[in-house]
């Protein structure tokens, strides 16, 4: 089997010649796993130079079919012979010939910019929505040494609430000793890691009545609804954090902004991300390597620029690779939900006190993010 592989508009061509039997499956298969985790979520399969499907070939294409439609996308299958065509409509798999005509990728995205080495897509959520922040004990949102405070915020943490600091997931204070670090409040789920102790990352998602419960000592609370939901992707090597959250109050149009974006990323070799975080027994930190031997991993971050533009503050969570649902309407707490499913690695402060440039080591590849103009601290 034989694929060669094209870029049209939006979509990503394969011309396969060969045969599709368990060998032609497996390089079909390879193909659509790197349409995959390239960031190509609708596919078309030229099968003019097929000539032969064999089982192993159909299960490829069924199993495909499910990711790319689960991811909003499709896999489609052009210039198929006569043979071919009867047999997958004899196996129920006539709607992979139903071959929709290309669209505009902006679709109904009310914006589209380029911005400091990225792509970006918008589209109106809610043209009122804002946020408001507050300040939770110390104003820097760096970790102190665990200890127990003298009297902790048990916070909520809604799917309207952005929240990062210093904190702990516990029954009640003194459950919280010791076991305080790093945490973010995003999509109706909180996530932590412990400074000391058994530091392995935690995370709860938010009910009103639910234990254990969210204990703040330190940090930043962000309340209110978010104004437009972005689609990005990196041009070429991918700019650091700082870069896209500019375009963020560019399209926001006020330099305060606050945000929550999920992203597919990569952390570079040898880097110190992620090298203290917890393993799920049996695997890997991350599902799949890059060329240059970089590590896929997918990330929630919440944070805000201040009123220069710049980062004021960032906190993030990561998760084992699976390709992130990037197309269309797309709610934070279903992108959340898809997040939470998947091995929690660990959770970082990334970018503090209105840094600039946050870890060099994590490279945004794509992703969605949900923003907002920022009003003024209370």
């Amino acid at each position: 089997m034989q694929v060669t592989t094209e870029k049209t508009g939006n979509r990503l061509l394969l011309r396969a010649g060969g045969r599709f039997d368990a060998a032609g499956a497996k390089v079909i298969g390879d193909a659509l796993e790197q349409a995959l985790t390239s960031g190509s979520h609708t596919v078309e399969i030229d099968m003019g130079g097929v000539d032969y499907l064999s089982s192993a070939g159909i299960r490829v294409l069924v199993t495909y079919s499910q990711k790319f439609t689960k991811l909003k996308g499709g896999l489609y299958l052009t210039s198929v012979n006569e043979r071919i065509s009867q047999l997958l409509e004899m196996t129920g798999l006539y709607n992979l010939l139903d071959n929709p005509e290309p669209v505009d990728g902006a679709g109904a995205c009310s914006r589209a910019l380029t911005f400091g080495g990225w792509t970006l897509t918008s589209r109106s959520i809610d043209p009122d929505g804002k946020f408001s922040l507050r300040h939770r004990g110390y104003e820097v949102v760096e970790s102190p040494v665990p200890a127990e405070p003298a009297s902790p915020e048990v916070l909520a943490f809604p799917a309207g609430t952005i929240a990062f600091g210093t904190g702990a997931l516990g029954y009640d204070a003194a459950d919280c000793t010791g076991r305080y670090g790093p945490f973010l409040a995003a999509g109706g789920y909180a996530a932590c890691r412990p400074l000391a102790g058994d530091n392995d990352p935690d995370f709860e998602e938010y009910a009103e009545a639910y234990i254990p419960k969210l204990h703040v000592i330190s940090g930043a609370v962000l309340t209110g609804s978010f104004a437009q939901q972005v689609a990005f992707e990196s041009d070429g090597t991918p700019p650091v954090l700082s870069d896209l959250a500019g375009s963020f109050a560019t399209l926001c149009g006020t330099p305060a902004t606050a945000f929550v974006l999920a992203a597919e990323c990569e952390i570079t070799q040898g880097s110190a991300l992620l090298s203290g975080s917890a393993r799920p027994e049996g695997t890997d930190k991350t599902a799949l390597t890059g060329s240059d031997g970089s590590r896929l991993c997918l990330v929630l971050a919440g944070g805000m620029t201040g009123r220069d533009g710049q980062i004021a503050g960032v906190h993030a969570v990561f998760f084992t690779y699976q390709p992130l649902r990037r197309h269309g309407r797309v709610k934070l707490k279903d992108t959340a939900d898809a997040l939470f499913g998947q091995d929690l690695l660990d959770v970082l402060p990334i970018a503090v006190l209105g840094e600039s440039t946050p870890v060099p080591e994590l490279r945004l590849l794509r992703g969605l993010a949900w923003i907002a103009p920022l009003g003024d601290a209370r």
